[in-house]
């Protein structure tokens, strides 16, 4: 949840939630375990045994995407910013 958020439709700031869904299942589902954390800004290697059942079935029904919902608004396309970018050196960029 983002709070204060300026809502570029109505101008006002409001809090919102944004979910991400899957269309479409892919065949084969990766998922990468972050097994280093910062103990007093030192990295550190978690020693984590990962046990999956691979005789039950994953079901990710519930995270189909159908489309917006009864109630839901769509966030309009951010529009191409009137922002110049600042002129470029080629001599000091190559």
């Amino acid at each position: 949840m983002v709070d204060d958020l300026r809502c570029s439709v109505c101008g006002k700031n409001t809090s919102w939630v944004q979910s991400k869904r899957f269309k479409t299942f892919p065949k084969y589902l990766v998922v990468v375990l972050q097994r280093f954390v910062l103990h007093n800004w030192v990295p550190k290697k978690l020693d984590v045994n990962l046990t999956l059942n691979t005789e039950a079935m994953l079901s990710l029904e519930a995270m189909k995407g159908n489309g917006l919902q009864p109630g839901e608004l769509a966030m309009p396309e951010a529009a191409e910013s009137d922002e110049m970018e600042p002129p470029m050196d080629q001599n000091l960029v190559n």
